[in-house]
């Protein structure tokens, strides 16, 4: 790895860093009114596509597993993964028994899961288990005009140093089924 290529990689891992900050600090001042927790998959019963910066982080992270590591993952994506929730509902690619198989490179959409959202000047939307008795403080909410801001900019910087990426958004579907080639 090139060292822009390093420098792009840490820019864009403390992006995601600073939003598990910002959820861990969240989590700690309403643990009372949030549900989220190990096995909790109610977030994750949604089809997300991600920008190609992080479909590449998600990547190099499964390429820097152990060989031995990478194939029991890969066992478990061959298998059907079902929802635990609802029958209907169709569960992320890379969940299995409730719990993300990519969680230490998981993207900042999952890393969001649970937060209230500014979704606009006068709507907020959060996870129907978290926040029952009170709504948060505007201070504990996360605009995500700004964080889909930040994610696009950063996708723009991604596409410049590396013009022959694409522009198109990769479903984590596709990237599961990428990954399973290696």
């Amino acid at each position: 790895m090139n060292k822009t290529m390093k420098q792009l990689r840490n820019t864009l891992i403390s992006f995601q860093r600073k939003t598990d900050q910002f959820f861990e600090q969240v989590l700690k001042k309403h643990s009372t009114q949030m549900s989220c927790q190990k096995k909790c998959s109610m977030c994750c019963h949604q089809q997300f596509s991600v920008f190609s910066w992080e479909a590449w982080l998600i990547e190099a992270w499964f390429k820097e597993l152990s060989q031995e590591t990478q194939a029991l993952i890969k066992a478990q994506w061959k298998n059907l993964n079902k929802s635990s929730i609802d029958e209907n509902l169709s569960p992320c690619a890379f969940l299995y028994d409730d719990q993300c198989s990519i969680y230490e490179s998981r993207p900042v959409i999952c890393r969001t899961q649970g937060l209230a959202l500014k979704l606009s000047h006068e709507k907020m939307d959060w996870c129907p288990l978290n926040f029952q008795k009170e709504i948060p403080e505007a201070g504990d909410v996360l605009n995500l005009e700004t964080l889909n801001t930040i994610s696009a900019t950063l996708q723009k910087f991604w596409e410049k140093e590396f013009p022959n990426s694409s522009s198109k958004r990769v479903t984590l579907a596709e990237l599961k089924e990428k990954l399973l080639k290696i």
